[in-house]
Order: structure tokens, then C-alpha cells, then sequence
């Protein structure tokens, strides 16, 4: 067994959604990754759960009829919520606890503690203007990510919704508490480092700002990457692209399959094995991991996007994303995961990014 989540405490709040019916397939690798999990069903989702208790039966349950578990139940380091479903999420933004679970949600933001929100239901609910409202307000809060439904087409109409794999939960999961999926190696060999980002740095900040001022990244969301004699500068994992600081850029100076060699005073980005394979395979100098959940999702620019969700360190099926780069000027969008564009400068990146933008019908 692994223990990369070191005995981190999970909150998993369940709806009323299908999706409460598998969630045991996001609880398992967990806590097989060394987390503890404990299962926090809505009365809605209790309902679920009663008809098919067996399932459920390994699961740390708590709820409001189980007050040996609320007393026992340690803080978190962590919630999430998926399904999140329509009632759940409009709760949230309007401060609503009207039952345990979402008690201890709003609990959990009101502390600052990372709430991952893993959306749920329906089209016409994914549309109604007091949801609309309700991302808008959600995007605004720091320790509050967001995971988009898969939305599915047919003849270019949209047809439905469906909660993304359990595998984007886990990425995100990671990517919050600043767990690595690759193998790191940490030196001290080369002694000009700091002048080396010193030279570099306002490049990386004037790409932040820019970034975040066109909505292209939010929160901890995204990575900036710069190729250089000596390596690759990267923003490190967990750092507010749109905000960067001195200490958030890292130097990698080889990867090996699974491992990392790097320098600097914190992990470079946990996209960093994939960072490495495009600029390795690329005479582009510049690398932009952007978050534009409308051009992520936009219909018209499907030919831009894999045809997997790549999970984190996972090369096995990234051919695809050289092959999307190749054939569209270094513009590829991964699917449930943002968009990769690669340049000759952070300049011409951002510029690829907003065309894209512009483009989506």
C-alpha cells in the first residue's frame, strides 16, 4: 500500500445523485493512497444508500443519526463533494445548512479548508440562470474548485450531462494537497539559480496577470513553463499562476519516465512529466497549461480535444496531445482539463488562447 496521502482526512458529502450509487469507486483508491474517508450523505442521498446498504456497509458513514461518528469524526483536510447536485450547490453561495452535511460544508469553507465541487444533473438545471449565478459567485472563492460535467453531443446538439471520472476527482485531490504523481529527485548543483530565475521571473508574472485578467486560469488552476539552457523553469505545484512569486518557479533539469530531477525551493508543477514530454518533442520554447472552462467545453473546437482524459503522470496515451499540437499551430485542449499551447513566448501563447476564445460559436 501507498501512502502518498499520508492519513489525510476526506470529507465526501453525497447527493441525491446517480452518482452516490458508485462512489465507492472514489473512496477505494483513496484510501488505498493512505487518505481516510468519511462518507457524509444528504437526506436525499441517505435515501439512495438505505436501498442498497450492503454496498455501503465498509463505508465511514456519518450523518445526524449516527452520533457516535459525530464525535469521533477528526477535522478535515479536505471535502469533497460529488455528486454536487443542483440544491447542493445553490446552498452553498446562499449559506444554507439545513442539514449535517451541508453543516459541515459550510463549516469547512467558512474555516478555508479545500473544497473540491464535482457538478451533477441535469441540462436544464446545468442552464437555469440561479445556477448560472451560483458558478459565477463559487468562482470567486479561493479554497472552492470546480469540476465541470462531461457534456455530451450528438449531431452537435447537446444531449446530456454526465459527473466527470472519478479519476478527475482524484488529479484534483492531488493537485490541492500538493501530492506528487511522479518521483521526485531534489539537488543543489547549480549554484547561480537564483539569478537564473531572478533573469526570468517578471516574464513568468507578466504571463500570470495576463492570464488571470482574461480568465484563462483561476485559482491554483494551471501551469506556465519556459525552456531553457539549463532546463525548464516551471511554476511550482499549488501556486497561484495569476499571483506568481519568487519562491513559485522551479528549475527541472531531466526527467526519466516516472522521476523528476529538479531545484529550487518547491516542487515544480505535478503536470511536470507531461510539461517535459511536449517541450522535449517541440523546438517551442514556451508552454501555457490554461483553464478556460468555455473553451474547454466550446462544441465547435472538438478537433482540438483528445480524445481521453489523460490523469495526471500518466504518458501512456499523451501521443495524442503531440499529435493535436502538430496539426494545429501548438494548440491542443485537454479533455476535462484545460488547454496546452506551446510558442515561441508567453506573448504569443496568451495570444493563441484569446484567438480561441474569440472563436467559440
Amino acid at each position: 500500500m501507498t501512502t502518498q496521502l499520508n492519513r489525510k482526512n476526506i470529507y465526501i458529502v453525497v447527493t441525491g445523485c446517480n452518482g452516490t450509487k458508485r462512489i465507492k469507486d472514489l473512496i477505494i483508491p483513496l484510501e488505498k493512497d493512505g487518505a481516510n474517508c468519511f462518507l457524509i450523505p444528504t437526506p436525499a442521498a441517505m435515501q439512495i444508500m438505505q436501498q442498497n446498504a450492503d454496498y455501503y456497509s465498509d463505508c465511514r458513514i456519518c450523518s445526524n443519526t449516527n452520533i457516535s461518528c459525530q464525535q469521533k469524526i477528526p477535522e478535515e483536510d479536505l471535502v469533497i463533494v460529488a455528486p454536487c447536485s443542483f440544491n447542493t450547490a445553490n446552498k452553498i453561495v446562499h449559506g444554507i445548512a439545513d442539514n449535517y452535511a451541508t453543516s459541515l460544508l459550510q463549516t469547512s469553507i467558512g474555516k478555508g479548508k479545500p473544497v473540491i465541487l464535482a457538478f451533477s444533473m441535469n441540462i436544464h438545471f446545468w442552464s437555469h440562470f440561479a445556477f448560472q449565478e451560483t458558478l459565477k459567485k463559487i468562482k470567486t472563492i479561493k479554497n472552492i474548485t470546480t469540476i465541470w460535467p462531461e457534456f455530451v453531443y450528438q449531431e452537435k446538439m447537446l444531449t446530456k450531462l454526465t459527473m466527470v471520472p472519478f479519476g478527475k476527482i482524484i488529479d484534483s485531490t492531488y493537485h490541492i494537497l500538493k501530492v506528487l504523481k511522479y518521483k521526485q529527485i531534489h539537488t543543489n548543483q547549480i549554484s547561480n539559480l537564483d539569478s537564473i530565475i531572478d533573469k526570468h521571473f517578471s516574464d513568468f508574472v507578466e504571463c500570470g496577470r495576463k492570464l488571470a485578467k482574461n480568465n484563462l486560469v483561476w485559482g491554483t488552476s494551471g501551469c506556465i513553463a519556459k525552456k531553457i539552457d539549463s532546463g525548464i523553469l516551471v511554476s511550482t505545484t499549488g501556486s497561484f499562476v495569476g499571483e506568481i512569486k519568487i519562491d513559485n518557479l522551479s528549475l527541472v533539469k531531466e526527467c526519466e519516465k516516472d522521476t523528476v530531477v529538479w531545484e529550487g525551493k518547491n516542487y515544480p508543477s505535478s503536470e511536470t512529466l507531461l510539461i517535459n514530454y511536449i517541450l522535449s518533442r517541440t523546438k517551442k520554447t514556451h508552454l501555457i497549461h490554461s483553464h478556460s472552462t468555455e473553451i474547454t467545453y466550446a462544441q465547435n473546437l472538438e478537433y482540438l480535444r483528445t480524445q481521453d482524459y489523460i490523469e495526471t503522470g500518466n504518458l501512456d496515451s499523451v501521443e495524442q496531445v503531440i499529435d493535436i499540437l502538430n496539426a494545429n499551430d501548438g494548440v491542443c485542449i485537454l479533455k476535462l482539463h484545460g488547454q496546452i499551447v506551446i510558442a515561441d513566448s508567453f506573448a504569443e501563447g496568451i495570444d493563441k488562447l484569446l484567438n480561441l476564445k474569440n472563436s467559440i460559436e
